[in-house]
């Protein structure tokens, strides 16, 4: 699921620099100064966002993160922070009961 949300992000850039361009064209026709910078604008920004997308696609790729619809566990480390704590919390209990235990004779 979130390579798909990856592909909508940068087919959603490939839009802006398409509006971006045709901005370009219709400023140079018309000879407005302000189209061309809202052109400019929108083809560099959607082309560093886009650029940004890809990078961080490729990195999540490489980790492993598409390999399953669902994306890497979240809250496999809450789990694990839990099970300590609980084991901890026990073992605190047993030393607890151990040292209010009279000793064996």
């Amino acid at each position: 699921m979130a390579q798909f949300l990856g592909d909508i992000a940068f087919l959603l850039e490939l839009g802006l620099v398409a509006s971006g361009l045709v901005l370009l064209h219709a400023g140079r026709e018309r000879g407005a100064s302000l189209w061309r910078a809202a052109g400019w604008l929108l083809v560099v920004g959607a082309t560093a966002t886009a650029l940004c997308t890809s990078y961080f696609w490729f990195r999540y790729q490489a980790a492993g993160d598409f390999d399953h619809a669902s994306g890497p566990p979240v809250t496999a480390p809450l789990a694990q922070a839990d099970a300590a704590a609980t084991a901890e919390e026990g073992s605190r209990a047993f030393e607890h009961e151990r040292w209010r235990r009279p000793p064996r004779p």
